[in-house]
């Protein structure tokens, strides 16, 4: 484990796409819906905060706050994640990631202050294994049913990730 403190350049160890990108189901939004990125902010492990998951988005709200750029646009935390708003209805979803001591990949959920399994590179492989058994067809499914239901006929919500 470490004592950085995240969200300093020593303690992002990197970053992952996440949700649809990856698994090559975005659509473009209809209307008023809003366009989002996701990606997973790879941060160090620090002891002090082993009991309090939240702090993570605590600290990456605050440095995006403190960014000399992103500062002054629309942020906000969320359950999962800090959101960072741009213009033309879209914003990006940046979600605290850890690689615990034990192993575990998590992320949190800020609101029960807890972590939360993940494997965004096995769901992303899941995907494409299902994908190919079918041609490719998946895919196009999941983007299918997704413009449905921003269209108001919502028959059922792809998945936007998997919690292992």
């Amino acid at each position: 484990m470490s004592h950085r403190q995240p969200c300093t350049s020593s303690s992002v160890l990197g970053k992952k796409p996440q949700g649809r990108g990856p698994q090559d189901t975005i659509i473009k939004p209809i209307g008023k819906s809003k366009f989002d990125a996701d990606f997973m902010l790879h941060l160090a492990e620090v002891v002090e905060w082993a009991y309090s998951p939240k702090t993570y988005i605590d600290k990456a709200y605050d440095a995006l706050h403190r960014h000399s750029v992103y500062g002054d646009m629309p942020h906000t935390r969320k359950r999962r994640c800090v959101q960072l708003s741009y213009a033309n209805s879209m914003h990006v979803d940046i979600v605290p990631y850890l690689r615990l001591e034990d192993g575990r990949e998590v992320i949190v959920n800020r609101d029960a202050n807890v972590w939360e399994g993940t494997n965004p590179a096995g769901f992303t492989a899941w995907m494409q294994k299902k994908d190919s058994i079918v041609n490719g067809n998946l895919r196009k499914v999941f983007r299918l049913l997704s413009r449905a239901c921003l269209a108001g006929v919502c028959l059922f919500q792809p998945p936007r990730r998997m919690v292992w």
